[in-house]
């Protein structure tokens, strides 16, 4: 009997320590799998380079569409982006700001992508990507690209929204 309860301890014992040992991007893989892609590329080092790339929110909004993405390098750096493209049937001028609101003042995401293309005689595609952090998106009640609001608490895909970022926020704190 008392070798039965000490067979019993360590098995429950190895199970416990194996889930808190599981890190919460390979959960989030298990849960999610057609919306994780893993990539694996060759450095000019010759090193093995694979990163994960967790598509977190995909969501048609008015005017567009909105992404949030995250990549997480294995090693290397933690980047999570907020994506938006549109179509047009007018020549893009170009996405010059993406911004978020908080009800008291908008604040600039840094876009660091901007591309647009003909896809059309009539129609153009522009896209444009900023790099955000979860932490103060949380806060945010409007998202606007040139002045205009493209998506905010009103959608009914926020709270959608809201979890994504609370994914986010834990991919990018993960150790």
């Amino acid at each position: 009997m008392k070798k039965t309860i000490l067979i019993a301890a360590t098995l429950a014992a190895l199970l416990i320590s194996n889930v808190a040992a599981a890190k919460y991007s390979d959960e989030y893989k298990a849960q999610h799998k057609r919306q994780v892609e893993v990539v694996t590329t060759q450095l000019p080092s010759g090193q093995k380079y694979t990163r994960d790339i967790f598509e977190l929110f995909d969501r048609q909004v008015p005017g567009g569409k909105i992404r949030l993405k995250a990549e997480v390098g294995r090693p290397g750096p933690r980047i999570l982006y907020l994506t938006y493209a549109a179509t047009g049937k007018s020549y893009p001028t170009g996405i010059n700001e993406m911004t978020w609101g908080d009800g008291k003042e908008a604040h600039k995401m840094r876009v660091f992508f901007y591309d647009y293309s003909r896809i059309s005689h009539k129609n153009y595609t522009e896209l444009a990507i900023a790099t955000v952090n979860p932490e103060q998106l949380k806060n945010a009640i409007v998202i606007s690209v040139d002045g205009a609001a493209v998506f905010s608490e009103s959608s009914k895909h926020w709270p959608e929204w809201k979890a994504a970022l609370e994914d986010a926020k834990k991919l990018m704190n993960e150790k």
